[in-house]
Order: structure tokens, then sequence, then C-alpha cells
């Protein structure tokens, strides 16, 4: 069981690009600069663009440098939405229409 939950957040952190997610959610980078791109930060007003996604081979993840905090989709999703992380992991499953049953 342990082993196939590991396998689904593998498979959420490959199947969903987090610029994607951010899209869907009304945020659009302000610049791209080689595999980064900036956004001013989808958590605090501010004058300048401190928000990175760093996009990788295998996944992407995030960092805020206003608040110096990170991650990846899933912990994107909790901060966003402010909910637990299983929760964030049950709207990324039902968003990608994974049909894995590990509740």
């Amino acid at each position: 069981m342990k082993e196939l939950r590991k396998a689904e957040i593998q498979q959420i952190k490959r199947s969903l690009p987090i610029y994607q997610l951010l899209k869907e959610w009304g945020i659009e980078p302000v610049r791209k600069v080689g595999n980064k791109l900036i956004y001013y930060s989808p958590f605090r007003n501010e004058a300048h663009p401190s928000f990175v996604v760093y996009d990788k081979q295998e996944y992407q993840d995030w960092f805020d440098f206003g608040t110096n905090e990170g991650g990846d989709i899933i912990d994107l999703t909790m901060k966003f939405w402010g909910i637990s992380y299983g929760e964030a992991v049950k709207l990324l499953r039902k968003r990608l229409n994974l049909e894995l049953a590990i509740d």
C-alpha cells in the first residue's frame, strides 16, 4: 500500500505541471528565465515578483523568496487552498482523473 501511495504521488508530480495548475487558478507568469518561470506570489500582494517555478525533467517545484517557502505541486495546493496533505492529494487525483483506490 505504501509503495502504491509513493507511485501515485510521483504520478501526480509528473502528470500535472505547476504552471498549468497556476494558469487554471488564473495566475500567469511575468517572465521566463531559462528553466524558471517567475510570478507574483499567489499568496500575497507584492511590488516585485518573487515566486519561482522550477521546471525540472521529472517534475516541477516552486519557491517563494518573499516567505522562504517552497515545495512541490502538493505543497502548493495545500498552501493555496489551506487544506491538508490528504485533501490536496485527493483534489489533484480528481483533477487528473486518477482512479487509484488509496483512501
